[in-house]
């Protein structure tokens, strides 16, 4: 299969109830326009929780009536708030409706969609070599571009979108263990999701944006986490902003904090341009990659030249997916 990355864009700096209705399901596209951009949105300043049992367990479920005609689908359900969602599905081919399935789900940066992270944060051989779904949830517009918006629980914004999507998944598929991943914005939720304290999800691998706030993350258990990021990002800048964001070795240590490790972490050398930061004595495995000279990109994916470099040293979706199911 030959995929075609065409830039549509510029980057620049910059209820509870359960779906009441759902989509029907058509061809993923194999083709995409690359633009992560930059996240919309700030660090949430109160800790996500919900108090939905059903998206609080992490608990084996074999539903029944998910659709299993088409590999590859693009759906769309109506939240509890009355928003129609729209969300793609990718079956492995080995998929077995009675055995319980690991589930990932792979969230787009700002700009960019479902179609477009399938691609270019590609876990496509990954899921199908392990029987695991893949799940790309697609963003609200937020100032004129689709990009992630955690919210307070309740808000009928995107943590309870993902909640209601989980209890959909749930409702539907057999499902394992749930994991979350994503790029620039889609690190940033992926990151929201390990604060909620009721996350539905085990571990996390955000990519080129995460965030630590002690409000936010505190009541969160200890995370298995690996984040990367590039020394020379000018999108989500690797020494932080003046407007809050803080340096990503800062929150990588914070991260580090919240799991309980040894202060100082270990450093290894991978190649002349990587290097992997991982600290011992934690309650949940913490490793930090800095891409030195790499722009906001996804290691290992395809080379996009407006977003800077790309290394090839290592494969941002193999050391993920090591974190998830290794």
């Amino acid at each position: 299969m030959v995929v075609v990355l065409v830039l549509a864009a510029a980057c620049s700096s910059g209820d509870d109830a359960a779906p009441t209705s759902t989509g029907t399901a058509s061809g993923t596209p194999t083709s995409a326009s690359a633009t992560t951009g930059p996240p919309n949105t700030a660090a949430p300043t109160s800790a996500p929780s919900r108090t939905v049992a059903a998206t609080t367990t992490l608990t084996q479920s074999c539903g029944t009536g998910g659709d299993l005609s088409r590999p590859s689908q693009s759906r769309t359900f109506k939240t509890g708030d009355g928003v129609d969602r729209t969300w793609l599905l990718a079956l492995p081919s080995g998929y077995d409706h009675s055995e319980p399935a690991p589930v990932v789900f792979n969230l787009h940066g700002a700009g960019s969609n479902g179609a477009e992270q399938y691609v270019y944060g590609n876990f496509i051989e990954q899921a199908e070599r392990d029987g695991a779904l893949l799940v790309m949830p697609e963003a609200l517009e937020v100032n004129g571009r689709p990009a992630w918006s955690p919210g307070e629980p309740g808000s009928g914004d995107d943590l309870d979108f993902i909640a209601e999507l989980v209890d959909l998944l749930r409702s539907e598929y057999c499902t394992g263990s749930f994991y979350a991943a994503g790029m620039s914005s889609g690190g940033f939720m992926t990151t929201a999701l390990a604060c909620w304290a009721d996350s539905p999800f085990e571990a996390f691998g955000p990519v080129t944006f995460a965030f630590y706030n002690p409000s936010a993350c505190a009541d969160a258990a200890p995370r298995p986490i690996v984040y990367f990021h590039g020394s020379d990002d000018d999108t989500v800048p690797f020494d932080g902003t003046d407007g809050g964001l803080d340096a990503a070795p800062v929150t990588a240590q914070e991260w580090a904090d919240h799991n309980g490790c040894d202060p100082d972490p270990i450093e290894e050398q991978i190649g002349d341009e990587v290097r992997r930061l991982t600290w011992e004595g934690c309650a949940a495995s913490t490793d930090f990659y800095i891409v030195d000279g790499g722009g906001h990109t996804w290691p290992g994916s395809l080379a996009i030249e407006a977003f800077g470099h790309t290394t090839d040293q290592i494969s941002a979706s193999d050391i993920i997916w090591d974190l998830f199911l290794g």
